[in-house]
């Protein structure tokens, strides 16, 4: 199936805003920059608040009819309209392994439309720039650091283990309290909305959240993950919602499954 043409250029644009956030906030990352706690908890750095507003002035810039959410604009009170299509911006997914010398972080850069992820970009400039890239029914790629791009193969996972992939705010019981007890599973921690990326080139089979998420932490990577012909929905096998001003942009505990893949 072919992808409208639009959308081709949403995600051309996508790229290339997100390697040019990369190229601001990696120096930042590698000469260390100072970190503040938000009111929520959590950690927020200059990079972020310099990230996003780049990548929001450029897709404003493009797309002037389309609505942006980004991380750091709700966390200091805005409340875009997102009744039609959007972008959803996190400029660090990973913010304490940013700040902590960790290189498991990520730019991430998700449309959608009508509520629903359709395009998705993940970028880990700390891991040699791995990009990951797609539109949701339609395919997708990761490029490599010479700008080549292998395409998802959209293949079910070959024998063996499930390759499990958990953050940090999960503990391996909560994680494999989701899964069939039948099922043999290795267990891998990784930090970020990487893991989705991963997933969609293979490289891991399921992720499972026990804790809430917001919509920037997830919107890029479901597309992704739906691009490689896998899918993501709340633990009960439900669609998520996006979009939801009135519960802070937050969703319930999901799982994002590989292709062909049952759990």
């Amino acid at each position: 199936m072919t992808a409208p043409a639009h959308l081709g250029v949403i995600l051309e644009a996508m790229i290339t805003i997100a390697e040019a956030a990369a190229d601001l906030v990696l120096p930042l990352y590698e000469g260390g920059c100072d970190s503040k706690i938000k009111a929520d908890g959590s950690i927020v750095t200059i990079a972020d608040t310099q990230g996003e507003a780049l990548i929001t002035s450029r897709l404003k810039a493009l797309f002037p009819a389309i609505g942006v959410l980004g991380e750091e604009s709700v966390a200091a009170g805005a409340q875009p309209d997102l009744s039609g299509s959007n972008f959803c911006v996190d400029p660090i997914d990973g913010t304490k392994q940013f700040a902590t010398g960790n290189p498991e972080w990520v730019i991430a850069i998700g449309y959608l439309e009508l509520g629903r992820p359709i395009a998705g970009v993940i970028l880990a400039p700390a891991l040699n720039r791995r990009l990951f890239a797609g539109l949701a029914d339609h395919g997708g790629f990761e490029q490599m650091p010479n700008g080549s791009r292998h395409p998802f193969t959209r293949l079910s996972p070959k024998s063996g283990p499930i390759r499990v992939v958990r953050g940090g705010h999960d503990t391996h019981q909560s994680i494999v309290s989701h899964l069939d007890p039948a099922l043999e599973i290795e267990m891998t921690k990784v930090s970020s909305a990487l893991k989705f990326g991963m997933i969609a080139a293979g490289d891991a089979d399921v992720f499972i959240r026990a804790g809430c998420v917001w919509d920037w932490d997830i919107a890029a990577g479901q597309a992704l993950i739906e691009a490689a012909g896998g899918r993501v929905t709340d633990l009960y096998g439900q669609p998520l919602s996006y979009g939801q001003s009135e519960t802070g942009y937050r969703h319930p505990p999901f799982k994002a499954v590989g292709a062909g893949l049952t759990v």
